[in-house]
């Protein structure tokens, strides 16, 4: 068992080394700064997009019990902003604790698209506090990768700003381009009260992790 661990730790710090310093921002960049950030007893809800594939390789679970609010196994792209609005209130009224837990959805610009993106206004109106961190790769992952494997290349997006969105219907909205301003803005957003979204633009040629295929 030793040996396996031993053998792990080197994989992991190998693995690494290709996206933790890299520029344009990964994905497994951004779940990195988001477990620095949160504490055992916050939530992470997840899409039934691509976004969803990266945290089983790439989020450290913290403790026992439902911690992680994930749809996998009916993919129901647009699950994760009514996910996240249920668990805010969730956590409001029955976590036991001292103090309300932190709740964050991370999703790709085509699964926040796909979850109405007109439920910033309920969050909004109920006074809720919640995190939206989005990496945006201006593509709809899944589709992006089956079709460029068939030798299509229709599969680009607009890039959204969606922190623009975010701020018309009352929240607080940054955008992110640039690795050095990425840690600072998910901490701000995660300690910030009300609507916080965080668009993070990504790499859109960083493939989903190959051992889910």
């Amino acid at each position: 068992m030793a040996d396996l661990r031993a053998e792990h730790v080197k994989y992991r710090e190998k693995d690494d080394a290709k996206w933790m310093h890299a520029q344009p921002i990964k994905p497994q960049r951004v779940l990195r700064s988001i477990s620095e950030v949160l504490d055992a007893g916050d939530y992470l809800v997840t899409d039934a997009s691509a976004s969803s594939r990266w945290i089983g390789p790439y989020f450290p679970v913290k403790s026992l019990g439902r911690k992680i609010i994930t749809p996998r196994g009916v993919g129901p792209t647009g699950f994760g902003i009514g996910a996240l609005i249920g668990t805010c209130i969730a956590a409001r009224e029955f976590d036991i604790g001292t103090r309300v837990p932190r709740n964050v959805l991370f999703t790709g610009d085509g699964g926040l698209m796909n979850g109405g993106l007109s439920d910033f206004e309920t969050i909004v109106k109920l006074g809720l506090d919640c995190t939206i961190v989005v990496i945006n790769n201006a593509a709809l992952g899944f589709v992006k990768l089956g079709q460029l494997a068939r030798g299509v290349y229709e599969t680009n997006r607009p890039l959204t700003d969606f922190a623009r969105i975010a701020e018309s219907f009352g929240g607080h909205g940054t955008r992110v381009e640039q690795l050095a301003g990425l840690d600072a803005a998910i901490c701000d957003a995660v300690h910030g009260r009300g609507l916080q979204l965080v668009d993070v633009v990504v790499d859109p040629k960083e493939l989903l992790p190959q051992a889910f295929y």
